[in-house]
């Protein structure tokens, strides 16, 4: 079953624009989430060649990650849960990095019918102090914001 906690894309994009010209750089109204969740989220900048993003990454998130698929010749049926850990704005694309999440990490449903299981949970890194994500198997996180796959 894959649950979503809605409306946090929408209500808890975790970022903060810091920028020195431009009505852009507004403060973001603060979000209704509970508190251990709340930040001040903002519309972010597309990217151009000539300005660089201005979002700033505040807080880390942490992805788990357990996977299995049918077995293998060796009879292995997957590797042991994973996580990883990295910060709430993609640079690059310049947005949150909660934006597309879920579609992100979502199976196809030939996946699915091949057997292949995943699933993903996603959350704050300072909702879960002294997480090890070099653990192994890595153990699941606590405040879950979002969880993708079909597996979970």
């Amino acid at each position: 079953m894959v649950r979503i906690v809605s409306t946090l894309i929408t209500v808890v994009a975790p970022l903060v624009v810091v920028s020195c010209s431009g009505p852009e750089a507004a403060a973001p109204s603060p979000s209704p989430v509970a508190a251990s969740s709340a930040v001040p989220r903002a519309t972010p900048l597309p990217p151009t060649t000539d300005q660089p993003c201005h979002l700033v990454a505040v807080r880390d998130l942490i992805e788990w990650h357990r996977s299995s698929h049918p077995p293998s010749a060796d009879g292995s049926t997957g590797q042991p849960a994973s996580a990883v850990k990295f910060g709430n704005v993609n640079l690059v694309g310049c947005k949150s990095s909660l934006d597309g999440w879920v579609e992100e990490h979502s199976d196809s449903p030939a996946d699915t019918a091949a057997g292949f299981r995943d699933c993903y949970e996603i959350a704050w890194a300072d909702d879960n102090p002294g997480y090890d994500i070099h653990a192994s198997p890595a153990p699941r996180l606590k405040n879950v914001l979002m969880q993708a796959g079909n597996d979970c």
